[in-house]
């Protein structure tokens, strides 16, 4: 995770992130819920979510269906770049992030 300053995500980097290879990796935990939904715990700010991946999603931008843990987790990675754990919806399908980061249909296929 990159953080930049006035964003937010230095002070959510601050309550739930931890140094790996020089880089700042947030503690997430994806945990299964059912068919293309997870529960999603934020360490350190300790916030709970509840997510889904709509199959539509991962068609248009052709990810890999066997691994929706990793484009759960990447998805979190990529908000708490523009947010603190704290704003980010407790329940959501990641077919709207893309409402509010428009980038975020380029640069999810990039991280996976």
């Amino acid at each position: 995770m990159r953080p930049t300053v006035g964003s937010g995500a230095i002070l959510a980097c601050l309550m739930s992130c931890s140094a790996k290879g020089g880089e700042i990796v947030a503690d997430i935990t994806v945990t299964p819920a059912g068919p293309r939904e997870f529960e999603v715990v934020v360490g350190g700010s300790g916030t709970e979510h509840h997510v889904t991946v709509p199959e539509g999603l991962i068609e248009k931008l052709n990810l890999p269906e066997d691994d929706l843990e990793r484009v759960v987790r990447e998805s979190f990675e990529f908000l708490l770049e523009r947010e603190p754990a704290s704003s980010i919806m407790r329940e959501f399908s990641l077919d709207v992030i893309p409402r509010y980061f428009p980038e975020y249909e380029e640069e999810l296929p990039k991280r996976i």
